[in-house]
């Protein structure tokens, strides 16, 4: 990320912890400016004083909502334009992976991305007083291949991918000016991947697997 993202003005979903944690952390080492979001108030909050700590109240802001809230949403969205004059950058990273709720899954990992991208695309179109920007939607190496654990996740993260890589090729992308990215990072440990059991299907071939 190195010199790509000073004086950007960035608005995260899903930023209190885990790999969002990570990228805000990152966004704001590089000279960024940070809006996060994220639906858990309380680690929510501790991120945000540790980060205003580090680097600068007036550089890093929290904002407590749910993705699958379409108006809170929305609100957040202008609460963000209001603390960072405009977003540049969107990066929608809220995410879950829990088989059984599936509609859950569904609304939260695919639904609110797509809801973010068309807020942060209204807002940074040219064509109608925006000053463009980039779009960042994180998918997942699931979203790049099939698993019998978790049909519901990387469906989610597949349609993700497919969704960014489509918008991509419209033919007004350079005259909107905006541009659009989708990351498929593997593993990691996070509370995505703690207590697997609970979260995916056939929990015991996946035990399995790891143990060989």
């Amino acid at each position: 990320m190195s010199g790509t993202i000073k004086t950007k003005n960035v608005f995260l979903t899903g930023g209190a912890q885990g790999l969002g944690k990570s990228y805000v952390d990152g966004f704001l080492a590089e000279g960024g400016k940070v809006v996060f979001g994220d639906i858990n108030a309380t680690v929510g909050a501790a991120t945000e004083k540790e980060f205003a700590e580090k680097y600068g109240k007036d550089n890093v802001k929290f904002i407590e909502f749910d993705v699958t809230d379409g108006p809170k949403f929305e609100e957040a969205f202008q609460t963000a334009v209001d603390f960072l004059d405009s977003v540049d950058l969107m990066v929608n990273n809220a995410a879950m992976m829990v088989e059984n709720l599936w509609e859950n899954t569904i609304s939260l990992n695919y639904t609110g991305v797509v809801r973010g991208t068309f807020l942060a695309y209204e807002h940074m179109r040219k064509d109608k007083g925006g000053k463009g920007g980039r779009i960042i939607n994180i998918s997942s190496v699931a979203g790049l291949r099939n698993s019998e654990l978790a049909p519901v996740y990387c469906g989610t993260k597949q349609a993700v991918r497919s969704f960014t890589s489509s918008l991509a090729m419209a033919p007004d992308v350079k005259q909107l000016g905006i541009e659009y990215a989708v990351l498929c990072p593997g593993a990691a440990d996070t509370d995505i991947l703690r207590n697997l059991n609970t979260r995916i299907r056939y929990a015991h071939l996946f035990q399995a697997e790891m143990a060989s």
